[in-house]
């Protein structure tokens, strides 16, 4: 049958993490189920991305989009992420304790979890600003794929990260630490980009920029003892609108993103995509922050043309 390649989208209004994350209007949930049914491809897997925030001592923040069960059903199943936001110790603390909690209240909903967010990132708010992360990666996704295990449930276990260049510490420390027990509890590697969002490039260089990055990507992975019998997954992409960004410009840019990764699946061993976001935290924003404006949708989840152009694709690429 081929390799599998299926799609999925971050529903929720909040974008960034952390305390200082932005938030748009409250989620409509009619609406998002409403717009969910029309992307997703009818009989086949699609992913709805969750985030929630453990911020040390038992306690979370920031569940985005809320109450995530609401977007299950028989086709969507739950991409849920598990940020570590606490310098709290691994051992000792309740980092453990929270992702069993989180196991044994949505499990039957998640197909994914993903442990820790954007690790290698040290800052803007990510995980990777915090001390003990890697830690909790290394420790979390073991102990996650033993509790999936032992309660007999059908989840895939991960981790993601940002592209890096050069030489990084991240990925020493990385590959100091990683023990067979964290390769074999790993179902894939997920892999966040943003090509001409935060460094310009050409459209016309958009295609060869995807490319190099998965390259590198796979490269960074053979270094740390990650083999690329490990599938990835494209866990965050997406082209905000707003001053002079325009909507036909986000539709064409995902189109060639979508369709590079799809011609490249066999090559890098890519087996889905999703989408970062749903809709516009704030349309039309006076505040210049591009993070306000990566929609499909409006903030009143009018769509855009992306929107169209990415219920195309999901028909036309989606295999399983």
């Amino acid at each position: 049958m081929g390799l599998s390649f299926v799609f999925g989208i971050y529903a929720g209004s909040a974008v960034g993490e952390g305390p200082g994350m932005l938030k748009g209007n409250p989620d409509n949930c009619e609406r998002i189920n409403a717009a969910l049914d029309e992307l997703a491809k009818p009989s086949t897997p699609f992913f709805v991305r969750c985030y929630e925030h453990y911020i040390g001592a038992g306690k979370t923040i920031n569940q985005t989009p809320q109450f995530p069960e609401q977007y299950f059903s028989s086709n969507r199943k739950l991409d849920y992420v598990l940020c570590h936001q606490t310098n709290e110790p691994v051992q000792g603390g309740g980092w453990l304790d929270y992702i069993t909690h989180t196991i044994h209240q949505h499990g039957q909903y998640i197909c994914r979890l993903q442990i820790t967010q954007e690790a290698n990132v040290p800052g803007h708010g990510q995980d990777g600003q915090f001390e003990n992360t890697l830690e909790a990666l290394m420790e979390g996704l073991v102990f996650a794929r033993s509790e999936i295990k032992r309660l007999g449930l059908n989840i895939q276990t991960g981790f993601n990260i940002a592209p890096s260049f050069g030489k990084d510490p991240f990925w020493e420390r990385f590959r100091q630490m990683v023990t067979p027990a964290f390769i074999s509890s790993l179902d894939y590697v997920g892999l966040d980009f943003f090509p001409d969002v935060f460094r310009p490039i050409p459209f016309e260089q958009i295609s060869d920029a995807v490319i190099y990055l998965l390259q590198g990507f796979r490269e960074r992975l053979e270094e740390v003892g990650v083999n690329s019998a490990v599938p990835f997954v494209v866990t965050e992409n997406g082209w905000p609108t707003g001053q002079n960004r325009t909507f036909a410009m986000q539709s064409a840019i995902l189109e060639s993103i979508v369709q590079t990764l799809f011609e490249n699946r066999e090559m890098y061993n890519i087996c889905g995509y999703q989408y970062f976001s749903l809709r516009d935290a704030a349309t039309e924003n006076k505040t210049g922050l591009l993070n306000n404006e990566f929609g499909l949708m409006d903030d009143e989840y009018r769509p855009k043309l992306a929107f169209h152009t990415f219920q195309r694709l999901i028909r036309e690429y989606t295999r399983y």
